[in-house]
């Protein structure tokens, strides 16, 4: 595994996605997240395939919370 390769591609997906999970989310990205992470987590399978991007949206989701709670 290129951990560079990983570490890189995750900025970049970071910036696609328009938000930085520590900056947080505007209502309309956290309703957009919550469902993209609902499908990514559906079962064990996908789960298992897209742990690397559940990684990087489930903190977003966890910080918009806190925030709101």
């Amino acid at each position: 595994m290129n951990t560079e390769k990983l570490i890189r591609l995750g900025q970049e997906l970071q910036a696609k996605l328009g938000f930085h999970p520590e900056v947080g989310l505007t209502q309309e990205l956290y309703e957009e997240v919550l469902k993209l992470v609902h499908i990514l987590a559906d079962d064990d399978v996908s789960h298992d395939k897209n742990w690397a991007l559940l990684d990087v949206l489930v903190p977003a989701i966890v910080c918009y919370d806190n925030k709101q709670n």
